[in-house]
């Protein structure tokens, strides 16, 4: 990849965090265009797609990003966050473990994905467990502290 694919990664990603979906959308069509067997270029397009509303093509997307990226974790990892936000919630555990288990990376980020993952399969002991142990090595995240809060609430509310 060369700097040209990192600027235009890099202004994708931040029309996406300043909610300019449509700018993203033209721009990761672009990249794509540019860069066609690139996962990282598709994955970004699958986001686009998915904040302009257009949610089975962000899936169709997503999915041939994991193909051509010959199951890279961190590819997989973000169709589990797209799978989570399309309430495809078995296949998002699916991604998200296979992350876990295959990355050298492990992103904290990633735990939090399954924790809601679990959530919001109504998985309520398995998302405090894991929350707990996380805890155990970060307690003063306040994030983490929140949704320990937010499950034990529902988990409440639920019995």
């Amino acid at each position: 990849m060369n700097n040209n694919y990192s600027e235009i990664e890099k202004e994708i990603t931040e029309h996406l965090q300043l909610k300019r979906f449509k700018l993203a959308l033209i721009t990761a069509k672009k990249l794509v265009d540019t860069f066609p067997d690139n996962p990282n270029s598709h994955a970004l397009l699958a986001f686009s797609l998915l904040e302009n509303l257009n949610p089975f093509l962000a899936l169709d997307t997503i999915n041939y990003a994991v193909e051509i990226s010959s199951n890279s974790p961190e590819i997989r990892l973000q169709r589990a966050f797209i799978l989570y936000r399309l309430s495809i919630y078995d296949g998002a555990l699916v991604d998200c473990n296979f992350f876990l288990t295959n990355s050298e990376n492990k992103d904290l980020n990633a735990v939090i994905l399954k924790i809601k993952i679990l959530a919001a399969s109504e998985r309520f002991f398995e998302a405090l467990e894991l929350i707990d142990d996380i805890l155990k090595h970060n307690p003063d995240n306040e994030n983490l502290n929140l949704l320990f809060t937010l499950i034990k609430t529902s988990l409440d509310a639920i019995t």
